[in-house]
């Protein structure tokens, strides 16, 4: 599995024979992307190898209706094959709640990639439309896979940067809170300051009062003695 060497970090956001346990649920994972949500994009891959060598046998044949009827039943059979692998991947990862709401299977050949890509349904219809629509399931072969791991990579790290600002912008917002705080705090303390100082003044002009009253006083009782 082409994971190994995608960049990716192994255990963090991506996944080997890995077992999530969810509302009572198990469910292990051959392979998996890590979302940020922590959910896992579930990757099986699968390789028919020897169904695969027998339709390579087949073309090598001289050209003739009955080579060409040998093909497409044995492409057909790769077919059914991924079809039944998709069901599969479906059934396990897609309905178990544990999991993103899509998956994909990795087939480790661009030709038999190409194969599986550009087949056409009896009904007319491009196979993989068919099983995206009924199982949420993509096909990537080793270049659409590494082109796919290489855009993950990118959106991690743009991920990591936002992360970055974010608790850079929660440092600030916390140290601006510290600021408003404080600033309060002394603008509270000025105002008690305020305060008291008017109170000092009041009571300093009341004992100036006393004071003349007290010197008019003893001037009155001087003149009394005279």
């Amino acid at each position: 599995m082409p994971l190994e060497h995608s960049g990716l970090v192994k255990g963090k956001q991506w996944v080997q024979n890995h077992t999530v346990q969810k509302d009572g649920k198990t469910l292990s994972f051959e392979f998996g992307i890590v979302h940020p949500t922590k959910l896992v994009f579930p990757v099986d891959a699968h390789w028919p190898k020897t169904k695969y060598e027998e339709l390579l046998e087949v073309r090598k044949l001289p050209f003739s209706d009955e080579r060409e009827e040998t093909d497409k039943i044995k492409l057909k059979e790769i077919i059914k094959d991924f079809s039944a692998k998709a069901e599969s991947v479906y059934k396990k990862y897609i309905n178990s709640g544990i999991t993103l709401n899509f998956a994909c299977i990795y087939i480790p050949s661009d030709s038999l990639h190409h194969e599986v890509n550009s087949y056409m349904t009896d009904n007319k219809e491009l196979f993989i439309s068919e099983v995206h629509r009924k199982y949420k399931v993509s096909f990537m072969g080793p270049s659409t896979f590494s082109a796919y791991c290489d855009a993950l990579m990118l959106g991690f790290s743009s991920l990591e940067v936002d992360q970055r600002a974010k608790n850079f912008q929660k440092y600030v917002d916390q140290f601006k809170s510290l600021i408003i705080k404080n600033l309060d705090e002394v603008v509270k303390h000025n105002n008690k300051v305020i305060a008291a100082t008017n109170s000092s003044s009041e009571i300093l002009k009341t004992s100036e009062k006393l004071k003349s009253e007290m010197d008019k006083v003893e001037q009155a009782l001087k003149e009394i003695d005279q």
